[in-house]
């Protein structure tokens, strides 16, 4: 900046400059819930020239002095204003970018500006998160086996744990028992999408716990999309039912003891013969028949025929073949509480 005057013979002459202040650069990082956040990196440009990378510290701000900043307001001769531009390039460990539109902004600055304040928003990655629970009695269900697809794309298998859950967060986590799970943060960074904002998240469920058959449908698909909380999946099993045997003398109703069946299902007979008890009972369930019941069975199945022959009497009473027919057929129907089936000698 240059001041001319003219002087006069014995007039003293003066000349008078002032400097406008330099501006400082504040850019303040925080989620959704206000809070800051450290470890976003920032691109700022002055003019469309990068200036500095600079990244949030844990109160969440970025502070450019005016003596750093002012460097680069002062290279061009007789500017006024300044378009800065500050360019969200890395989010903090967990969270989202913004979408495109709103990872830059742009402000045009005047001379002797104090202040020039930028603000940004990330959203965290919600967590994906299934429940397993007993179709009856809303129980949790440990160890039921599920595939998890995302975008499309087979992500991993994984367990249900006592509280019936699998829970898969953004970054990797470790279970109840302290084993690893894998986050699935750099499986969307693999997908190389960087303007995706939401992705279609599927469970399968692969095998169900022991005693228990697959559900209908084994498939549930929902949207993980950026900024919402992700629905829980909601997965139920029913058990294979009880098949039970009861004998009884046919003129008091008084439950025996020692009658032996053979048991077949869809004509396939059980190996072994079964007795009752004392009290009359034989009661036979999934974890006598179910590795039987799967040799025979496709998994599809969900009923079957069952036939019980009475092939030898208590001590000291007919065989049931005398006063009723001695064989009998009942249909296991998954979710049903149990088969019965009643003898009289």
């Amino acid at each position: 900046y240059t001041q001319t005057v003219h002087m006069g013979r014995s007039e003293p002459v003066y000349f008078a400059f002032g400097n406008p202040p330099t501006t400082e650069l504040i850019i303040y990082k925080q989620n959704d819930k206000n809070e800051p956040l450290e470890g976003a990196v920032f691109e700022i440009y002055i003019d469309n020239t990068k200036a500095f990378t600079m990244t949030t510290q844990d109160d969440g701000y970025i502070r450019i002095t005016p003596e750093e900043f002012g460097k680069y307001l002062g290279s061009g001769e007789n500017k006024t204003t300044w378009d800065i531009t500050v360019t969200e390039i890395t989010p903090p460990s967990g969270y989202l970018l913004p979408v495109v539109e709103q990872r830059s902004q742009t402000q045009t600055i005047q001379q002797g500006q104090t202040t020039v304040s930028f603000s940004f928003v990330n959203t965290i990655y919600p967590e994906i998160r299934l429940i397993k629970e007993d179709g009856d009695t809303c129980e949790p269900l440990d160890n039921a086996l599920f595939q998890l697809d995302i975008a499309g794309k087979t992500f991993g298998t994984f367990i249900t744990d006592s509280k019936g859950e699998i829970v898969i967060k953004y970054e990797d986590s470790t279970n109840e028992k302290g084993e690893l799970v894998k986050g699935y943060g750099r499986f969307l960074d693999d997908l190389d999408e960087p303007n995706a904002n939401q992705w279609q998240v599927k469970f399968t469920e692969i095998t169900p716990p022991g005693g228990y058959l697959l559900p209908d449908n084994p498939v549930q698909e929902n949207t993980l999309v950026l900024g919402q909380t992700l629905s829980v999946f909601s997965f139920y099993n029913w058990k294979y039912p009880d098949i039970v045997i009861k004998k009884y003398d046919s003129s008091n109703n008084q439950l025996l003891a020692g009658a032996t069946f053979d048991i077949f299902i869809d004509g396939t007979q059980i190996p072994g013969s079964f007795i009752t008890d004392i009290d009359g009972t034989i009661r036979i369930s999934y974890d006598v028949y179910g590795t039987y019941l799967d040799n025979i069975n496709k998994p599809a199945d969900k009923t079957w025929t069952v036939r019980v022959v009475e092939t030898s009497a208590p001590a000291n009473y007919f065989n049931a073949g005398v006063l009723t027919n001695k064989s009998q057929e009942n249909i296991l129907v998954l979710g049903s509480k149990l088969t019965e089936f009643v003898f009289k000698n």
